[in-house]
């Protein structure tokens, strides 16, 4: 697969038809950034891996389509030349949550999470407080 990365896109289109029917669930889409970085992954085995990273994709998102974020630490995908996508995403949190005043509730809302999902994020990327030492707020 790594020798022909610029057929990823079809294959993934394939294989989410196979895995959606096989799962008996509503198709969801998939963005063209998720699709990027599928593309952009070295993909070291074979369409049987790309399957199973789809699967684990469409179960854990709770989107209509799956985007990048879903596919954040999956089987090693979201590494982008030196760059995990796990600190972009952390950023992207600490970026919203700063521009929320630090409050979990909005920062949710503008990220399309839910104050819980929020707070699992937060955990997972050690944001526990602002820098100025302010408390959060829900």
């Amino acid at each position: 697969m790594r020798d022909r990365l610029g057929d990823i896109p079809i294959l993934v289109r394939g294989l989410m038809r196979r895995i959606v029917q096989r799962l008996d669930v509503v198709s969801p889409g998939i963005y063209e950034d998720a699709l990027g970085t599928l593309s952009r992954h070295e993909w070291p085995g074979n369409v049987r891996e790309l399957q199973n990273v789809l699967m684990r994709a469409l179960i854990v998102s709770r989107e209509m389509a799956i985007g990048t974020s879903t596919l954040l630490g999956i089987d090693g995908v979201g590494e982008d030349r030196g760059h995990p996508l796990i600190d972009i995403e952390r950023q992207r949190v600490t970026r919203v949550l700063e521009a929320t005043g630090w409050h979990r509730g909005k920062a949710g809302d503008i990220l399309g999470n839910t104050r819980l999902t929020l707070r699992c994020k937060m955990k997972e990327f050690d944001i526990d407080r602002d820098l100025s030492g302010r408390t959060l707020r829900d």
